[in-house]
């Protein structure tokens, strides 16, 4: 059988579902297909810009707990009862503290 996949983030993704009954499969890709500047399986592939991207989410995202993760005290009782609920509304409800929804 011959499929179509796309090539996207490091992973072959097929065009059209398929049903197949193991989870390796092997895939012939023609050498002319091949990126020879690619970096060999295993060394780094983040540049500075997507490092730097990522810390900027992680502090985005713990932005919010930043003042309450340097006290020397942990959450309060209320405090998780708060997230917890901001969560679920988010979740459920769409709406965020952060986008101003």
């Amino acid at each position: 059988m011959r499929i179509q996949a796309k090539w996207e983030n490091g992973a072959f993704y097929p065009v059209q579902p398929l049903a197949i009954k193991h989870k390796l499969v092997t895939i012939d890709v023609p050498d002319s297909e091949i990126d020879k500047e690619m970096p060999e399986h295993g060394q780094e592939v983040a540049t500075p810009d997507t490092e730097s991207e990522l810390l900027d989410r992680f502090e985005q995202i713990l932005g919010v707990y930043r003042e309450q993760l340097a006290k020397e005290h942990s959450f309060t009782e209320q405090d998780y009862e708060e997230m917890r609920y901001e969560h679920l509304e988010e979740k459920y409800l769409g709406r965020s503290k952060t986008s101003g929804s």
